[in-house]
């Protein structure tokens, strides 16, 4: 288990703070455990759309490269709709750098 997975783990009951593994097994929440992994995952596509967002253009793009790129953009989009519609997460998590409270929609639009 990697170190996130096990900070994940001890948020949702799995691993008691000081304690073994097993400690804390009686007052492991599953839910919150299945949630927590679904949402860094959706994190972790908000991340990549912002990387392909704050890439500069440069001179020797061509349009297709551009096209590809908000391809991707787009297919992150949709990404981030199929997984919360499949397991019932009502928003994407905020990042720790999205302070835009006018939009709202939790995720980027193009």
């Amino acid at each position: 288990m990697n170190d996130r997975i096990k900070e994940l783990a001890r948020q949702a009951g799995l691993i008691a703070p000081h304690g073994s593994d097993r400690e804390g097994l009686r007052d492991f929440d599953y839910r919150m455990f299945a949630e927590l992994i679904i949402k860094e995952h959706l994190i972790i596509l908000q991340q990549e759309w912002y990387t392909l967002n704050d890439l500069p253009n440069s001179e020797s793009d061509t349009p297709r490269d551009i096209g590809i790129r908000v391809g991707q953009k787009s297919e992150i989009i949709r990404l981030l709709h199929l997984i919360q519609q499949h397991f019932g997460i009502e928003s994407a998590p905020k990042l720790a750098h999205e302070t835009n409270t006018d939009n709202p929609i939790d995720f980027p639009r193009e």
